[in-house]
């Protein structure tokens, strides 16, 4: 028998295109089968077919769209990739991004994208499922998330509009160390980053083609971290280039508490309203709750309702004060994010002014 070794080329290709068969067999039996027999071809939305749509019947918007949601790619890799610039200061150095003429180019650049989604309404963090009003999470409540109302804290604009630059800077010092030190790889590298750089352009479109949210840039930012790793350097002044990655694993661990905090508080308020004999049909307790134990096939959509599973609004539970209801009751919770500020979760019910406004209607 011969000895096993590492596959030829050759084999590797063969066995790519029959992984590849196999996966297109098991969505193909999933969609025309496995949905059919369960029952729940209604339930779903049909992603497959609205993409083949997009490309065929209006191909110049899909690419346009897919453009726009590259750069919001683009810029959260630059936002991720921070912690990473200290470690590559030699690379960028010898990639001669130090000279001014290249920087003012690169700057002018950037900052004429900076007002380019300044125009179009498109700021960091662009309202993703990571990052959220710069916290982690959305907020799932009807009064912040469906009502937008200003009841939880947030940066200021300028900070955001600062951090969006940076990010894009970012990028533009990765994507440039990246390319320039492209030749210093082996053919082997070569070949692994290929298939990274083909999985995303596969990845990517097929999932953010019916919406964009930045947890499906996961893949993006792993690849892009394996991507510098060869032209990752020690620098002499360790503890100092640690501190953009100190930042941000700060940032995640005090987000992090505060977004399980206001998630206990919520759960307290809803166990509350059922103690008073509310039940989820009368409540619009938050994305969450509603979904699970209300969840029915045909939603009520109408403007200021939320697009979840409410039944009847009469309650709310919310972060904060909301036009034609009265607070009843609050449960609190602290914000470690915001230096340790006292917040609450508040259960809110209609006062008779919305009553008879409703009835009006």
């Amino acid at each position: 028998m011969a000895p096993l070794g590492p596959p030829g080329e050759d084999s590797s290709v063969t066995f790519a295109l029959l992984l590849t068969a196999a996966a297109v067999a098991v969505y193909l039996g999933y969609e025309q089968l496995a949905k059919p027999w369960l029952g729940i071809s209604g339930n779903f939305v049909p992603v497959s077919s609205l993409y083949l749509e997009s490309v065929l019947a209006a191909p110049l918007p899909f690419a346009a769209e897919l453009f726009r949601k590259s750069i919001k790619t683009w810029i959260y890799l630059g936002f991720f990739g921070l912690p990473l610039l200290p470690f590559l200061g030699e690379r960028i150095r010898q990639s001669g991004l130090g000279q001014w003429q290249i920087n003012a180019l690169l700057l002018v650049a950037n900052l004429g994208l900076l007002a380019l989604l300044h125009q179009i309404g498109k700021i960091f963090p662009f309202g993703g499922n990571i990052m959220y009003n710069f916290g982690l999470g959305p907020e799932l409540l009807a009064d912040v998330y469906t009502l937008g109302l200003s009841n939880t804290p947030r940066l200021p604009e300028w900070l955001m509009y600062a951090l969006n630059l940076i990010s894009q800077l970012s990028a533009t010092a990765l994507l440039w160390v990246a390319l320039s030190g492209w030749k210093r790889l082996s053919p082997r590298q070569h070949r692994f980053f290929r298939f990274l750089l083909l999985a995303n352009l596969l990845y990517l479109p097929a999932m953010s083609i019916t919406s964009f949210f930045d947890r499906y840039i996961l893949l993006a930012i792993a690849s892009s971290v394996l991507l510098l790793l060869p032209h990752i350097r020690t620098p002499r002044r360790l503890l100092s280039a640690l501190l953009p990655l100190l930042l941000l694993a700060l940032f995640s661990l005090l987000a992090t508490h505060d977004y399980l905090a206001w998630n206990r508080s919520r759960h307290e308020a809803f166990q509350w309203l059922q103690e008073q004999g509310v039940t989820i049909q009368q409540v619009d307790a938050g994305f969450e709750y509603n979904g699970f134990y209300n969840y029915h096939e045909d939603r009520i959509l109408e403007e200021g309702r939320s697009h979840w599973w409410v039944t009847d609004d009469e309650w709310m539970i919310a972060f904060g004060p909301v036009p034609g209801y009265e607070k009843v009751k609050g449960f609190g919770f602290r914000r470690w994010l915001w230096g340790g500020r006292k917040d609450e979760i508040c259960v809110l019910r209609t006062n008779n002014q919305r009553s008879n406004a409703s009835e009006a209607k």
